[in-house]
């Protein structure tokens, strides 16, 4: 059996050097990347000390001024295919069930009314690479005004993605913060077709899987 290897350890100036370009593209402000940096050199996970899910939405319950925080998260599935997307499943009984809370329906419609609801192209990626976020970056409300910034971010490291969030302004306790849920594609059909889809419908979803799979 040959040894683990193990990933060198860097400062967290270090990561941020090596990760800034993607933080720059995704429009991530740069007041907020230290803590980025910081969290994700030391996979801190502490959505759950400001956002709380109450009946499938985020809430606040730690009050947070503008760029004042920032926060990452495991992506819950990532795939490349749906033929991916559904053998996860198939071999994750409790992943489906995840996904039919968010999408509050049965399991065995997760594939559809789920996944194909929420899933997202990472940045960059092709052919795509699909993500799908947990249960607090689904349960942020969709639309204006935003309140809460999104990026997806690969670790150089080991190849793992996350998802990064930060207050886009004062965050009160007890609202719930609305965020844009594809930041990174611009106006147009492909964006058009995305926003239609997320709405509810496989087919819709199925027709932004081919824009995106399109050169």
């Amino acid at each position: 059996m040959s040894a683990q290897v193990q990933q060198p350890q860097l400062t967290d100036d270090q990561w941020l050097q090596l990760h800034r370009d993607q933080l720059v593209k995704q429009n991530v402000p740069a007041a907020v990347h230290s803590i980025i940096a910081r969290k994700m050199n030391h996979e801190i996970f502490d959505c759950s000390t400001t956002f709380a899910l109450q009946d499938g939405t985020t809430r606040v319950v730690k009050a947070t001024p503008k760029h004042g925080d920032a926060w990452i998260s495991d992506h819950a599935l990532v795939f490349r295919a749906p033929t991916d997307a559904k053998a996860a499943l198939a071999q994750y009984p409790g992943l489906a069930e995840r996904f039919a809370t968010m999408a509050r329906c049965e399991p065995e419609d997760a594939l559809d009314k789920a996944i194909w609801r929420y899933a997202q192209a990472l940045p960059g990626a092709r052919p795509p690479v699909w993500c799908v976020e947990d249960e607090i970056g689904n349960g942020f409300m969709r639309g204006s005004p935003v309140a809460i910034g999104t990026a997806h971010i690969t670790d150089r490291r080991t190849g793992d993605t996350f998802a990064v969030y930060w207050p886009e302004g004062d965050l009160d306790v007890g609202s719930a913060p609305r965020r844009d849920p594809y930041p990174h594609i611009k106006p147009g059909l492909r964006r058009d077709a995305l926003l239609s889809a997320s709405a509810d419908s496989s087919e819709r979803w199925r027709a932004a899987y081919a824009a995106f799979s399109k050169p």
